[in-house]
């Protein structure tokens, strides 16, 4: 992506369930107005963090490469991450992320985000990343979290990487800029995040999904209370 259809980016989406510890955590997000960051242990990718470093590069002819034995480096330090997407309308994302297209998806100001934290475009590639020798240890730790395997390119993530002690970021106000419910979002549910607005007496754009066309194409149409 340029940087020019980078900063373009007004919105970030958040696909959230509605059960367990999420709804929880997606009423803070309204009422307390902080956002929960989880442990990047917890994250789906074992090979979370992992990266190289380039002191174990070996020279040869060709170039440098790396040994067959050298190692893959575990984070280097302990991390707190929360994730976003830029796009709302990713189907395995609703499935994965929303509890199977019954929980919601919240859209965020970008600019409001950056006023609390760096936000960080994770990079896409094959390779595990690799730090120069002269990188901090929060260096390599960035580095090695904001990059994932291509296979997760889909998700076309944004993050928050913290690496402070607490598992919350407080938030602006008018930080939420939309509200989607999924195809299959219970009606109490729903209730339960219309009361949420109405507290908040801010306003926020509404939407539902739905499927339609012969080929389901996903569409958000305007939600009517």
């Amino acid at each position: 992506m340029n940087n020019k259809s980078k900063k373009s980016i007004a919105t970030l989406f958040k696909y959230r369930s509605m059960s367990g510890d999420s709804f929880r955590h997606t009423q803070d997000i309204f009422l307390r107005n902080r956002i929960y960051l989880g442990d990047h242990t917890t994250l789906n990718d074992p090979t979370e963090g992992f990266y190289r470093d380039e002191s174990k590069l070996v020279e040869s002819n060709n170039g440098f490469y790396y040994a067959e034995d050298s190692p893959l480096l575990s984070p280097a330090r302990a991390a707190k991450i929360t994730c976003f997407s830029e796009d709302p309308r990713i189907t395995l994302m609703w499935s994965h992320y929303s509890n199977y297209h019954r929980g919601i998806c919240l859209g965020f100001r970008r600019k409001k985000l950056e006023e609390v934290s760096k936000l960080y475009k994770v990079k896409y590639n094959q390779r595990v990343p690799t730090t120069p020798q002269n990188a901090t240890l929060l260096e390599k730790s960035i580095k090695g979290f904001q990059t994932k395997s291509k296979e997760w390119e889909y998700e076309k993530e944004w993050r928050i990487i913290s690496f402070e002690e607490s598992s919350f970021i407080s938030l602006p106000p008018n930080s939420i800029s939309h509200v989607i419910y999924g195809v299959n979002t219970p009606i109490e549910d729903i209730e339960w995040v219309q009361d949420w607005i109405k507290i908040t007496g801010i306003t926020i754009k509404r939407k539902k999904v739905v499927f339609s066309g012969h080929a389901a194409k996903m569409y958000m149409s305007e939600f009517d209370e």
